[in-house]
């Protein structure tokens, strides 16, 4: 079973970085100033972001809330899936972490806390780096599972070729 108590302390611990960060964030960090590590290329920001990464969906709080919801449910539901090997199973715990990470600061908030702000990026938070890092593992079994399809000698091609 993929919810184990490994994974769930895994999952808990994660969130709780997220939601830790964002306060210190909340509470240290200016909207107008930002904390500079290296300027203008790598510094902490207060940001309110009212939509999702990239700033898409700007105002659209409930769907991004429902959205949130279904990914969670998704994992949970199945999660039987997810159990195949390592890479799903790290997938879907940082997937969950962002998600559950980003679903508190909206139903809280009505808002997401972002604040690193590494300037070729638009400002994201750690649940947001979760979730890029759930996806890459995704990727990364896709890739896997290319690769072991592969036969010897044989070059991918396309079928409509």
């Amino acid at each position: 079973m993929l919810f184990n108590k490994r994974f769930t302390a895994a999952l808990l611990f994660g969130v709780l970085v997220d939601q830790i960060t964002k306060q210190i964030a909340l509470h240290n960090l200016s909207m107008f100033k930002p904390f500079a590590i290296i300027p203008h290329i790598f510094e902490f920001q207060l940001v309110k972001n009212f939509g999702a990464a990239y700033g898409i969906f700007q105002n659209q709080r409930f769907f991004l809330l429902m959205v949130s919801v279904a990914v969670i449910l998704f994992c949970i539901i199945f999660q039987r899936v997810f159990e195949g090997n390592r890479a799903r199973r790290l997938g879907v715990l940082f997937l969950l972490i962002g998600a559950i990470g980003n679903l508190i600061d909206r139903l809280y908030f009505g808002y997401v806390i972002d604040f690193i702000n590494i300037q070729i990026f638009p400002v994201f938070n750690i649940a947001d780096m979760a979730i890029d890092v759930g996806v890459g593992c995704f990727i990364y079994d896709v890739y896997l599972d290319w690769k072991h399809n592969q036969k010897p000698g044989k070059t991918h091609t396309s079928e409509s070729e």
